[in-house]
């Protein structure tokens, strides 16, 4: 799993509890490292916030659904901003999940693993 935030302490936890919850979790504190780990082909699922810095999360992946060696990646999109209509932008960029801050790591871990599955 790939996790990309310009947060340093979320990252942190977030990574914690998600490897608590049994994932291998690499982290990405700015776009150009998301993509670099993206082209390395070992992410699995990315968690990618919407603003990575002065970098959109949303244009990433819509980047990602335009690659065909990983157009079907599953990302979940995580940001500040919840509600239905936050929800629907990060669905019309191409997400397969959405989750608003404050997160819970078990509920992500849920999401993601539901993902994963049914990716095959």
């Amino acid at each position: 799993m790939l996790l990309a935030n310009d947060d340093p302490t979320f990252l942190l936890l977030l990574a914690d509890a998600l490897a608590g919850e049994g994932f291998d979790v690499e982290t990405a504190a700015a776009m150009e490292l998301a993509e670099l780990a993206l082209a390395s082909g070992r992410v699995d699922v990315l968690l990618v916030d919407v603003l990575v810095g002065t970098s959109n999360g949303l244009d990433l992946v819509r980047r990602l659904r335009l690659a065909e060696s990983i157009c079907r990646l599953p990302v979940v999109v995580v940001s500040a901003r919840v509600g239905p209509k936050a929800r629907a932008v990060a669905m019309a960029a191409g997400a397969d999940g959405f989750m608003g801050k404050p997160l819970e790591a078990v509920e992500l871990a849920e999401l993601v693993r539901k993902l994963l599955v049914s990716r095959g």
